[in-house]
């Protein structure tokens, strides 16, 4: 959550700068090489034309359990549940040691000019506040 906190209303309003395409793209595919071997490809197939930003969207989710539930790569990449049936809910990673679990949404915009909308934050928000998670996990 501190990553949401830090941003404000004003953030998403901001022009992207001129290289922002290309950041996006670098920092995609660093992420896809680094997490694609651990992800499931359920309706992601390498040969459909949206292949690439499917995977690096679920590489940022798999990233994002990484770096936030402090777990290895590999479990990061297994706790990617993206799907059309997901319910907004993109990865979930519980690391059992420190007592943390971790809900994530995760979006890729190849052209690095936008964010997700509010309907979509509502969506992930409403998914969680149905998720039976004291039934799931013991945290």
């Amino acid at each position: 959550m501190a990553g949401v906190m830090e941003l404000t209303i004003h953030d998403n309003h901001k022009p992207a700068n001129s290289t922002a395409q290309v950041t996006a793209g670098r920092i995609g595919n660093t992420l896809r090489t680094r997490f694609e071997n651990y992800i499931h490809k359920d309706e992601c197939n390498p040969a459909h034309a949206d292949y690439d930003d499917k995977m690096i969207s679920r590489s940022i989710g798999a990233f994002t359990a990484y770096h936030l539930g402090k777990i290895d790569e590999k479990t990061a990449g297994e706790s990617v549940c993206d799907s059309s049936s997901d319910g907004g809910i993109d990865a979930i990673c519980v690391n059992h040691s420190e007592r943390l679990a971790v809900v994530i949404q995760s979006k890729f915009n190849k052209a690095g000019t936008s964010t997700w909308s509010e309907r979509e934050f509502l969506h992930f928000k409403d998914a969680c506040e149905k998720t039976p998670t004291r039934r799931i996990f013991k945290v």
